[in-house]
């Protein structure tokens, strides 16, 4: 694969996530700012329902981009994803607060979040397709991996930038620097992926295809319904495996013991470079391996099992075996993610029913810590969300089981 093309496809995907998950990490400073004084849990509570907003609009970016993907090409899909979180990001950045326009604050600011959510939900799936349909099979799992990873990239680096400004105590404005910059790096990254070559095997499959006249495209769901429910699970799981140790661990660590905030962002660093340097190695196990759900399968039921010693490492002052433990399992079921989903649909429905099917999965996921906070204080026991990552990780377990098994073997599918 040319290394222009890589490029061009890992770093809009860097500079999606760096974009969506600049407002996760200045939750505590920007939510006050855009709306009325809060108690600090209600504030936090906030500030994460105003992150799950982001993923419940994936959906709906699904539809729309996983149709452009579908019926125009994969890179007009990328391309215009990109501008659409670039835009938002910009608005952000220049926005005035609560103090200085009232509620239109609040108001533009859902807006915003809403629109990134939805450019969210058409780029990293997309880029995930065009990305498995330019790679040799022989490599799909790393580069794989190598996506996954330049998402934790992204996050890497607004983490990064918000414990600089959190930790030198800037100047009150200064949040909005990352944002301004983000938006002018977007248009770099638009440069490139403009440049972008299609892929050959959607062009190919144009010819010998009708595109289906409705938006929603609800007969591939109804086609491939087992295909769905394997799409939806690897999101949700996904998502789980994530978002606990970067979202939940930071709460427990900040609201019920007390720490800095600028400490508990090294565990979250800790956790993103765990997740960096594994997944990619993980991509090109997954390349040795016949039968790569199977990998999926096994991490599955291991974390199953794992959920619970990992928390419990949590409560009891562990909290780096956590986060690494964490970042393991997120490695090596996620780094072949694309490869796997990709051989669920024919090349022309691939775009929306896998973007779509993810999204959902990952609103699922991204709600994951609400539901830890929920879990833990209805019991008051800060391990009982491992029931809930535990109840995914059974139901991913099942969706790989049901997975069509595919070996490749001379560059060919073999199912």
């Amino acid at each position: 694969m040319p290394s222009k093309t890589l490029l061009a496809i890992v770093a809009g995907t860097i500079l999606e996530y760096f974009d969506f998950l600049l407002f996760a990490h200045f939750g505590l400073i920007i939510t006050p700012l855009f709306f009325c004084e809060l108690d600090p849990i209600v504030a936090t509570l906030q500030g994460i329902t105003l992150l799950a907003i982001g993923f419940f609009m994936r959906p709906i970016g699904a539809v729309i981009f996983g149709r452009i993907g579908d019926l125009k090409g994969r890179k007009p899909a990328l391309v215009f994803a990109l501008l659409c979180i670039t835009l938002p990001t910009f608005v952000i950045s220049l926005l005035p607060g609560y103090k200085t326009i009232g509620i239109t604050a609040p108001f533009i600011l859902i807006l915003c979040r809403m629109i990134q959510g939805i450019s969210l939900g058409g780029e990293y799936t997309n880029a995930g397709i065009l990305l498995m349909e330019l790679s040799s099979f022989k490599k799909r799992g790393f580069y794989s991996g190598v996506l996954c990873a330049s998402a934790s990239v992204g996050c890497t680096i607004a983490l990064i930038c918000s414990y600089i400004v959190l930790r030198f105590e800037m100047f009150v404005w200064a949040w909005r620097i990352p944002f301004l910059l983000a938006s002018l790096l977007g248009l770099a990254s638009y440069k490139l992926r403009v440049m972008l070559l299609e892929s050959p095997e959607f062009i190919s499959s144009q010819k010998n295809n009708t595109p289906s006249e409705t938006p929603v495209q609800t007969e591939k769901i109804s086609e491939n319904k087992i295909a769905f429910f394997i799409t939806i699970s690897i999101g949700a799981f996904v998502g789980a495996l994530i978002w606990t140790p970067m979202a939940y661990t930071n709460f427990y660590l900040t609201k019920v013991l007390e720490w800095q905030a600028t400490d508990a962002v090294f565990m979250t660093l800790l956790l993103l470079v765990t997740y960096i340097t594994t997944t990619p190695l993980a991509g090109i196990l997954g390349d040795h391996i016949k039968k790569v759900p199977s990998l999926m399968l096994w991490t599955a039921l291991l974390a199953t099992f794992l959920s619970y010693p990992l928390l419990l490492c949590l409560t009891h002052g562990y909290v780096v075996i956590t986060q690494i433990g964490f970042g393991l399992l997120a490695s090596f079921f996620g780094a072949c993610v694309h490869p796997v989903m990709i051989d669920l649909y024919p090349t022309h429905k691939r775009c929306q029913s896998i973007s779509l099917g993810f999204a959902i999965g990952m609103g699922i996921g991204g709600t994951t810590p609400l539901i830890e906070i929920f879990l833990a204080d209805i019991t008051n026991d800060y391990t009982s969300p491992a029931i809930y990552i535990s109840v995914l990780a059974i139901t991913s377990a099942i969706a790989m089981y049901l997975h069509p098994f595919v070996e490749i073997k001379n560059n060919s599918k073999i199912y």
